[in-house]
């Protein structure tokens, strides 16, 4: 096991995530990626992840390659950009993949997979070994 010191930001506030921790969010991306490079400033080691959020109603994270973009831009190339929240088709993350350059990014699902655990294997065979 590996401990990693993360930004970690919640873009919704209307999300399973947003309600449950009451943590502030930041929606607007222009805040958010301010944030972020205040973060990464004072933690220059961090990692960043990008909590679009499960069941989020305002804009899933996939929606977002914008913000995503501008975040990995200020993210030190050997850090891991992990992008998570509202995931449920593999088509999302493939139309994120084709925006983004970092090699170094995971892809977060998990309520998805917990609802229907038969769809692993889908988003699976789009990282081959």
């Amino acid at each position: 096991m590996e401990i990693r010191d993360t930004v970690y930001e919640i873009l919704d506030s209307s999300t399973s995530v947003g309600k449950v921790t009451g943590a502030m969010t930041i929606e607007d991306d222009t805040d958010a990626t301010d944030f972020f490079e205040k973060q990464f400033e004072k933690h220059p080691e961090a990692h960043g992840y990008l909590e679009g959020g499960s069941g989020t109603i305002k804009s899933p994270i996939y929606k977002r390659v914008d913000l995503i973009e501008s975040v990995d831009s200020i993210l030190p190339s050997d850090r891991i950009l992990h992008i998570g929240g509202s995931l449920t088709n593999p088509s999302q993350i493939e139309n994120m993949d084709d925006r983004i350059k970092r090699k170094n990014i995971v892809y977060v699902v998990g309520n998805h997979f917990e609802k229907r655990p038969e769809e692993i294997e889908k988003f699976a065979a789009l990282f081959p070994k």
